[in-house]
């Protein structure tokens, strides 16, 4: 299944021990499921079940969101070339990803242009082996 969602980007600037769990309660006491993040040096990406309410939630509370977008959500079963299968098939109609992050569920988060296009692409579909022609754009 592909599906569209919203991925909310937040900056944690103070690199101190409980800054990642402070913003991970305050989805909790919204009462919202996280289904998949990526933290790297700062920069907080995470997908829940309700945008929106969880944007609210980390505002009320002052913490900064830097920006909510949408994104696509792929199954990406747990197997050998599913992830070089998705994206090459990206590459293949010359779309750049911004980002990406594994959410529960074997579920593949997709922050890139064209989402609309790239739901046409049937990503869960896509099998590995690929064409041995099939190569990234450069």
């Amino acid at each position: 299944m592909v599906e569209f969602a919203e991925d909310l980007t937040v900056g944690l600037e103070e690199d101190r021990p409980g800054a990642l769990a402070a913003v991970f309660a305050l989805v909790a006491r919204a009462n919202l499921n996280l289904e998949g993040y990526a933290f790297i040096e700062g920069l907080l990406h995470f997908l829940t079940t309700d945008a929106s309410a969880a944007r609210t939630a980390l505002e009320g509370a002052g913490v900064r969101v830097r920006r909510q977008r949408k994104v696509l959500v792929v199954d990406g079963e747990n197997r050998v070339g599913k992830a070089a299968s998705i994206f090459l098939r990206i590459a293949e109609v010359g779309a750049n990803v911004h980002f990406s992050y594994v959410a529960a569920g074997d579920r593949v988060v997709i922050g890139a242009e064209r989402l609309e296009e790239l739901a046409d692409l049937q990503l869960d579909g896509v099998t590995w082996p690929i064409p041995e022609q099939t190569a990234p754009h450069r």
